[in-house]
């Protein structure tokens, strides 16, 4: 369980949403323990976030009090991801849209829905919705928190987002004398295309993994056509 600390955010692990408490702006007229409770998207949370195409808020004009697990605003959104790429690096493209919610974790009175024009991005930083609620409510919602440091050590261990940047990774290709000359031709026409590159011993090539499956593929058939493999 997470520790209350005003002014620091908290994770919420499987929603990819931040949290983070501290009194009220307005304490004077604040109830007795009362916090204001900001929220925002993480930066895994967007990642499965394309290009935003609106953002409605989901509060009542009307009333503005709101249960645990309610939806704060729903986030429109569209884009294009990668769904594969085949043994001759054609990378294959998905169209596709969808809609996030950001919910509440626990009761109280919104004070605010931040309804961001969908000519600009939402950034990691960037609070979508403040309310006002109790520490009883707050502290009971913390039992499903951690802290910062645990919640990066989660998201490394699952998947990328599906807009996420593609991680680079170093392909060390251990070529023999025989196979340098033809390997750095293959990566000069399939990879370079017509531009000149000087190679050194045991190329190094810096590829995305979708890059790297591709490439490794012909290469590994060139060489086995041409006889250069063990």
């Amino acid at each position: 369980m997470a520790a209350l600390r005003n002014g620091f955010r908290l994770f919420h692990p499987s929603r990819h949403i931040w949290f983070r408490a501290s009194p009220p702006s307005g304490s004077a007229g604040a109830a007795k323990n009362a916090l204001q409770l900001e929220i925002g998207l993480t930066k895994r949370g967007l990642d499965d976030v394309g290009d935003v195409t609106l953002m409605r808020s989901m509060i009542s004009s009307s009333d503005n009090n709101v249960s645990k697990g309610d939806s704060l605003l729903q986030i429109e959104w569209e884009g294009h991801s990668i769904t594969s790429a085949d043994e001759l690096y054609h990378t294959v493209w998905e169209s596709v849209s969808g809609t996030t919610n950001v919910e509440t974790p626990v009761s109280g009175q919104v004070e605010h829905i931040n309804i961001i024009d969908n000519t600009m991005c939402i950034e990691e930083d960037t609070v979508l919705a403040k309310l006002e609620t109790t520490e009883a409510e707050w502290n009971s919602a913390m039992a499903k928190m951690v802290e910062e440091l645990e919640y990066h050590g989660i998201v490394g261990k699952i998947p990328q987002g599906k807009f996420a940047e593609p991680e680079e990774e170093v392909v060390d290709l251990d070529c023999d004398a025989k196979a340098k000359e033809l390997c750095t031709v293959v990566f000069q026409i399939i990879y370079f295309g017509s531009k000149e590159i000087t190679y050194f011993d045991g190329p190094v090539f810096y590829m995305t993994p979708a890059q790297t499956e591709g490439i490794s593929t012909l290469i590994m058939t060139v060489l086995q056509m041409w006889s250069l493999t063990p």
